[in-house]
């Protein structure tokens, strides 16, 4: 299993699984949900790529990109470091086999980009294959389950269930 994060091509040799989802913004290496879903993929021997939105956390976010200069960000009141973050997620999901959606929001993983990528990807006509995961308890996620269910996707309850799903398909 390779994992790509924004340090590595968002382009990943597939079989390829993007984990979209709030990210922590504490100093932990990856965020915990996204660990477990990694731990998963290895204890499967998922033999293909995993895209995961983040820094290295060790990494100044400016210097990630480092390998080359960062893109001007073409968006209004938008810094280059945020519009090249957005791009290398855009490109990534574009191109990954399998996006899946954890969407454990909390007033520590409050998951506003994710929120708008969840809206993006379920109306889209010609849209990769996507997985959607929220835990039962999640507050404010009625929009989200409306929508999922008028577009005739299943929302798992279970990070477990969502994973094993996941690696069912790719």
């Amino acid at each position: 299993m390779k994992v790509h994060m924004y340090e590595d091509d968002p382009a990943a040799p597939a079989p390829s699984i993007y984990l979209a989802g709030p990210t922590a913004t504490t100093k932990e290496t990856v965020t915990p949900w996204r660990k477990k879903v990694l731990e998963m993929c290895l204890a499967a021997n998922f033999d293909g790529s995993v895209l995961v939105p983040e820094f290295f956390r060790d990494e100044e976010p400016h210097r990630v990109f480092g390998h080359h200069p960062l893109d001007k960000s073409r968006v209004p009141r938008m810094s280059d470091l945020t519009y090249q973050v957005l791009a290398w997620e855009a490109k990534a999901m574009r191109s990954c086999d399998l996006i899946l959606f954890w969407m454990p929001f909390s007033d520590g993983l409050p998951g506003r980009t994710t929120r708008s990528e969840i809206g993006m990807w379920l109306g889209r006509q010609n849209r990769n294959e996507i997985l959607l995961g929220i835990p039962p308890d999640t507050p404010n996620v009625g929009f989200i389950r409306y929508h999922a269910h008028f577009e005739g996707f299943h929302v798992y309850e279970s990070l477990d269930d969502l994973v094993i799903a996941a690696l069912e398909i790719v």
